[in-house]
């Protein structure tokens, strides 16, 4: 955040024209900013080593769908170590 800040919030006029969501991942320039196009917001972003993309409703969904399959795969990873680090326990203490 500190960094897009550093980075865009001169090209907007100051960072009080820029809103960020830390937990969806996302920045908003707001209506009070200059005019910037989509096109130099995302090279400052790039330039930061970040990547961004303009944000619309068609592809909120699509993002959101990603995020959860992700998520859910994360999570059955996690369980299946969990229950080999139980199973392997279990073996080595001699309590199976």
């Amino acid at each position: 955040m500190a960094i897009l800040s550093r980075v865009v919030g001169p090209k907007v006029g100051g960072t009080e024209h820029l809103a960020f969501d830390v937990i969806n991942g996302r920045m908003t320039i707001l209506d009070t900013a200059g005019r910037i196009s989509d096109n130099e917001v995302s090279q400052l972003v790039a330039s930061t080593g970040m990547s961004a993309k303009p944000w619309d409703a068609d592809n909120a969904a699509e993002d959101q769908a990603a995020h959860l399959a992700r998520q859910k795969r994360f999570t059955a990873l996690s369980g299946g170590f969990w229950v080999a680090g139980f199973l392997y326990h279990i073996v080595e203490t001699g309590m199976g």
